[in-house]
């Protein structure tokens, strides 16, 4: 895939951004995005992004992610529901695919 420039709402890894840990992230114009920080990340904003769109997140530090963190407080965020039900501890290097549906995200993690 390597070359192939895509835009929001399709699988691209050629670009690539960097977003600090948050509460909520929000994910810019890219399928492909490094997560600095170490603050636990609870939901995602989904503002601008199309329902079956695929994204792949790394982590370059400890991070716990927020399963079904309940309702975000803004109507754009959505809360991540993680495959094993529970809160996912990320370690450098880890990386997860990210599911946007239309109320909700589901993420895979890989090890």
């Amino acid at each position: 895939m390597s070359g192939i420039a895509f835009t929001r709402g399709l699988m691209s890894r050629s670009s690539q951004l960097a977003i600090a840990s948050a509460t909520t992230i929000t994910l810019g114009d890219a399928n492909f995005f490094d997560i600095t920080g170490t603050t636990t990340v609870s939901y995602i904003t989904t503002t601008g992004w199309d329902p079956g769109a695929i994204v792949t997140l790394q982590f370059d530090g400890s991070v716990t992610v927020t399963h079904n963190g309940g309702s975000p407080v803004a109507g754009t965020s959505a809360a991540i529901l993680l495959a094993s039900a529970s809160n996912l501890s990320a370690t450098a290097n880890d990386f997860g695919y990210l599911y946007i549906f239309k109320n909700s995200v589901t993420l895979e993690f890989k090890q």
